[in-house]
C-alpha cells in the first residue's frame, strides 16, 4: 500500500537525521573532552 511506503520513507529520513545529529553531538563532545 502507498501509506506503508510513505511511513517507510519517513522512518528512513528520521533515522538518517537522527544518526547525523548523534554523530555531530558525539564529535563536539569528543572535541570538548580533548580540550
Amino acid at each position: 500500500f502507498w501509506w506503508s511506503r510513505a511511513i517507510q520513507g519517513v522512518a528512513h529520513t528520521f533515522a538518517f537525521w537522527l544518526v547525523l545529529w548523534v554523530q555531530t553531538l558525539w564529535f563536539e563532545f569528543s572535541i570538548f573532552c580533548i580540550c
